[in-house]
């Protein structure tokens, strides 16, 4: 009993851990990369910042450094330049779980377009289900439009109309991207008390 609430905790949590890793893939830790453009700081620097703020000038590689720096680039550096990854543990200060290079070296990241993303989290939640995994209310988002956004209260009304009156609980929405499997598996035990 006690063993498949747990299993089902841990296999709610692979979704989300794979789905982070696919979201910002790393190139790898450098010690220069030549031609960096649009360099900018900023003290809640992310792998999420540094790839919207290179990906709205149409760049291909975010480079993150000494921890608040983000620049961008078109070019992969030069193999020659790769160094080990642990020379690049300076924790980004936006998200403590992104490594923002060092003061001397460079975390190069892959920039993808939101449709790459959509792709990847599908994938995610495919390998779940194959490998026996569980995925909870699975969905898709549709952007928010024009007509989305100018809702009439009448139709607020009508939801709210036909809601239900019973709480629910939704484990997938509750996880969100970026969670810690810490914070996962504690919340599978409070299952178990």
């Amino acid at each position: 009993m006690y063993t498949s609430q747990v299993l089902a905790t841990l296999a709610l949590a692979m979704p989300a851990l794979v789905s982070a890793s696919t979201l910002y893939p790393t190139m790898g830790c450098y010690s220069d990369v030549p031609d960096l453009k649009n360099m900018t700081t900023n003290v809640y620097n992310s792998y999420g910042f540094c790839t919207d703020h290179c990906r709205q000038g149409n760049y291909k590689f975010a480079v993150v450094s000494q921890g608040d720096h983000c620049a961008c680039s078109n070019a992969v550096p030069p193999p020659s330049f790769k160094i080990d990854d642990e020379k690049c543990k300076i924790v980004c200060p936006g998200f403590p779980e992104d490594f923002c290079g060092s003061n001397v070296s460079f975390n190069v990241l892959s920039v993808k377009d939101s449709s790459d993303f959509v792709s990847s989290v599908t994938s995610a939640q495919a390998a779940a289900t194959a490998s026996g995994g569980i995925v909870v209310a699975a969905s898709t988002s549709t952007p928010l439009t024009a007509s989305m956004a100018t809702t009439t209260d009448a139709t607020w009304s009508s939801a709210s109309s036909t809601a239900s009156a019973t709480p629910t609980f939704n484990a997938a929405s509750s996880m969100r991207e970026g969670s810690s499997l810490a914070g996962v598996l504690l919340a599978g035990l409070t299952f178990l008390l």
